[in-house]
């Protein structure tokens, strides 16, 4: 039997600590042991598709086994409208760990959640701009959904990665760590992907991913601190984050 072009061949599959949480991982833990050294700190930064499924169970173990105090959300606010209105019309939050989230239904309760847009709307005008009067319709009505912490969890992980001098090949290992994460959705995923338009590619982890993107930041900023400082993340902010996160 043929495999799948489409899977990276050193995607492990892994059971999931969680109910109805997908692709969640600790990030110092995941590279230390592909780089069979302690490079990070672990227990300090995890990463994950959306909580926004997440049973009591699931909140509890968060919070008691993870420890987990911050939740950082890249959706958009057109994307937290959408999610909240389907959540809600589902009757999703009667469970007792979700029964006073009615004022931000999207995060967990008793976690402080941030929010971040990081697609800009400047980003987003000038996507717009390029597309015809059909595909303009679909982006508005059919906005993705970030269900699997791949690509913008994937890339401020990668950035945070190419701070802590962590090698490439470990960051490449924890980005294709999404593949085996998200097996258990990958069917929901794709039907999600089609239905904005895009083709199978978009579910992808390629494996070069982060190889061309550490080229791109070396050849147009010198590196990720130059692109990060072009966009005011200063040197004592990145200080702050190295010092924090490095073993």
């Amino acid at each position: 039997m043929d495999a799948d072009p489409t899977e990276p061949p050193s995607a492990v599959d892994e059971e999931s600590p969680f109910e109805n949480i997908y692709n969640f991982r600790d990030v110092g833990e995941t590279v230390n042991k592909h780089s069979s050294g302690r490079i990070m700190r672990e227990k300090m930064m995890y990463r994950s598709g959306r909580l926004d499924d997440a049973t009591s169970e699931d909140c509890r173990k968060l919070i008691q086994e993870y420890g987990i105090k911050t939740v950082i959300d890249l959706r958009t606010k057109s994307e937290h409208i959408k999610q909240s209105q389907r959540l809600t019309s589902a009757g999703h939050f009667v469970t007792a760990a979700k029964a006073n989230a009615d004022t931000n239904p999207l995060a967990v309760p008793g976690v402080r959640t941030v929010r971040v847009n990081f697609i800009s709307r400047k980003f987003e005008l000038a996507l717009l701009r390029r597309l015809g009067w059909w595909d303009l319709m679909l982006a508005f009505f059919q906005h993705p959904s970030p269900r699997g912490g791949k690509d913008r969890t994937g890339l401020l992980c990668i950035l945070t990665l190419f701070l802590l001098g962590v090698p490439i090949d470990s960051i490449t290992h924890d980005y294709i760590s999404s593949w085996a994460g998200l097996a258990p959705i990958r069917k929901q995923m794709l039907v999600e992907i089609e239905e904005i338009g895009l083709d199978e590619r978009y579910a992808m982890t390629p494996e070069t991913l982060v190889q061309d993107v550490h080229e791109f930041l070396k050849k147009r900023w010198g590196g990720a601190e130059g692109y990060l400082e072009s966009l005011g993340v200063g040197e004592d902010v990145r200080g702050r984050l190295v010092t924090n996160l490095r073993a």
